[in-house]
């Protein structure tokens, strides 16, 4: 079983219908093309582009687009363990490099041990088995769920007895 209490403002990045060459996942950005200016990360410019409010609301925690052609959504979480090993989980919609097609859930595990060792996978999810609140962080994915709000996120894995 992992769980994860992250208790300091989670960061959700939440794309919706924006072109793929318009945004750098590594570092987020959004481009106007006929301004030819660049918005780069979560910050009150990029928050005023996209509609926003200045700071983050409750309800961008839930799904905020529809699983249509075109787009994709994931939320992000990052935290660190008792020992000191570190985690990185996103859930995903669909795939961000294609994402013209239908909802394909699916989740990265990523954790680096206290020595530096990396560990993690990718975890496709059936869509029946895909549930995504609106207006609240309350996301399903198989045996994995992420429920929370702007303070404190709580990431599990149901354990399965057999």
């Amino acid at each position: 079983m992992i769980v994860s209490q992250i208790n300091y403002l989670t960061k959700l990045i939440l794309v919706a219908a924006v072109c793929w060459g318009l945004i750098g996942i590594s570092s987020l950005s959004v481009a106007s093309a006929a301004t030819s200016q660049v918005i780069t990360g979560d910050t009150q410019k990029y928050r005023i582009f996209e509609g926003f409010a200045p700071t983050m609301q409750p309800w961008e925690a839930g799904m905020v687009t529809n699983p249509m052609p075109g787009t994709f959504e994931w939320w992000y979480f990052q935290g660190q363990f008792i020992d000191g090993s570190k985690t990185q989980t996103t859930l995903f919609t669909k795939p961000d490099l294609d994402n013209n097609g239908p909802l394909q859930p699916y989740l990265n595990i990523g954790i680096t041990t206290p020595n530096g060792t990396q560990l993690g996978g990718l975890w496709n999810v059936d869509t029946s088995q895909f549930k995504a609140a609106r207006n609240t962080l309350n996301v399903t994915m198989g045996k994995y769920w992420a429920h929370g709000d702007l303070n404190t996120t709580t990431l599990h894995r149901r354990r399965i007895i057999t």
